[in-house]
């Protein structure tokens, strides 16, 4: 049996909008049902159930949900659960199958159940990461080695076979969507016009330019951002959280997104003043290539990788740009999608 297969679920679907405090008791009755697989005394009641709404991320509403008991009990049974409830309209974005395949293969006990529209999940304990925390030393060789790990792992479809649908299959979907819902969007760089067929031109040639390069191909997390990095200062490790975007790519992927979130959302992507160096990239792929290949490696094998992160980076201002746009005509959230996507798509056509 996969794990997959192995995983609950329950016919729940908690609200993306009004009164928080009725979303907070769906998710409070979701939980309180889904007891036994929790591993819960089953006389535990709802009452018990502590329901915290997390601000984090831009696509899906976050629950962390926790049995309030004394700490020697707390301690001792790990009552915390992480409920991630689905943004609006984000299901024409990702394959929630293929996504709940995907993270069961990455962290076999990661995923403790699915609902209507949305997933339970382990929490970490921890405090999520801010941009100004990758440069930090001890972070980033740990955010290196972890990259590493997951590298090495192969992603296979529920038949058992490798995953085809990667990063291109999922960019041509929503340029689709564009076209269907923002059929006259256009944009200005540099005295050239960006709209629809530009950006369907684009990712067709960067698809032949990418296919050229024939990289190795590994399980790219796709959004390794401050935020979905969780530091555990007590055990002193860092684990990767939301892996909504996680699909077989290579590997430069990973790396150069990583770079480009120095600059996040809270920093106004400015990839001038924040986008590492290239000492600080260059000691980040050093300590990445000894986690990945358990030894010390090569001057010329660190500067291919670096040119590989250089088209990461390149093809992240294009991922992104396009996600901005896409949930411009979706999302529910109070953020301004379309200006994102302008500013992502502003760096990616000035750097062609």
């Amino acid at each position: 049996m996969s794990a997959l297969s192995r995983v609950p679920s329950y016919a729940f679907r908690v609200p993306v909008s009004g009164d928080i405090g009725e979303r907070k008791n769906v998710v409070r009755d979701l939980v309180a049902t889904m007891n036994s697989h929790l591993g819960w005394d089953e006389e535990e009641t709802k009452s018990k159930i502590k329901v915290t709404p997390y601000e984090l991320g831009l696509t899906n509403q976050l629950y962390k949900c926790e049995l309030e008991q004394d700490v020697e009990a707390f301690e001792k049974r790990n009552m915390e659960v992480m409920v991630r409830v689905f943004g609006k309209g984000s299901d024409e974005m990702l394959d929630r199958e293929a996504e709940l395949n995907i993270m069961t293969q990455v962290e076999e006990e990661y995923v403790k159940c699915k609902f209507e529209n949305g997933i339970v999940v382990t929490f970490f304990a921890g405090e999520c990461l801010r941009p100004l925390n990758l440069l930090e030393p001890d972070k980033r060789s740990k955010i290196a080695a972890k990259m590493a790990l997951l590298h090495k792992v192969i992603l296979v479809d529920t038949d058992g076979e490798p995953l085809t649908k990667n990063w291109f299959f999922r960019v041509h979907k929503w340029i689709s969507i564009i076209e269907e819902h923002l059929p006259q969007f256009t944009t200005e760089v540099h005295g050239k016009t960006v709209n629809c067929a530009t950006l369907r031109s684009s990712l067709e040639d960067l698809q032949t330019k990418i296919s050229l390069k024939n990289y190795d191909v590994v399980c790219c997390h796709g959004d390794i951002n401050a935020e979905n990095c969780i530091f555990n200062k007590a055990e002193n490790t860092i684990t990767f959280i939301d892996f909504e975007y996680c699909c077989n790519f290579f590997r430069g992927f990973d790396i150069g997104n990583h770079f480009c979130e120095y600059a996040g959302v809270e920093r106004n992507l400015d990839f001038d003043k924040y986008f590492p160096s290239l000492d600080q990239r260059t000691e980040f792929v050093r300590q990445y290539c000894e986690s990945f290949y358990g030894s010390a490696c090569s001057e010329d094998k660190i500067m291919a990788l670096l040119l590989e992160a250089d088209d990461g980076a390149l093809l992240s201002h294009f991922f992104w740009g396009v996600w901005g746009l896409v949930q411009s005509t979706c999302s529910s959230l109070e953020f301004d999608f379309t200006d994102y996507a302008r500013k992502r798509l502003f760096r990616f056509y000035s750097s062609i």
